[in-house]
């Protein structure tokens, strides 16, 4: 702390601030700029982008799906253990918990 709030660090910062602001400024950075804006641009537009993008939505779908499924599924299981033993639930709970880690190593492997 004492470092950052010193002469010397706050004059460093100041200079470094300068030559950044003057490479910003500069052709080679704008020029450098523009072509990689353009080169993003061009890849946005790509058919590949398009269908990782359309990949992308399909996933983010798929995973809201699943994850009502399974919200829907937790309702019931819940639901099912009324007026059940501490015992029975504890073996559900272990049995649903399998199931879903059954589940999960299917999607990922």
């Amino acid at each position: 702390e004492d470092a950052v709030n010193s002469d010397t660090y706050k004059k460093a910062k100041a200079a470094a601030e300068e030559q950044l602001a003057k490479l910003k400024d500069s052709d080679s950075y704008q020029n450098a700029k523009k072509k990689a804006q353009e080169k993003l641009d061009e890849i946005r537009k790509s058919e590949a982008f398009k269908e990782a993008q359309k990949l992308g939505k399909q996933g983010i779908d798929l995973a809201k799906e699943k994850l009502e499924e399974g919200k829907a599924y937790t309702q019931e299981i819940i639901k099912s253990q009324k007026g059940k033993s501490v015992g029975d639930k504890i073996s559900t709970g272990v049995n649903v918990a399998t199931d879903g880690a059954v589940v999960a190593i299917g999607y990922t492997a």
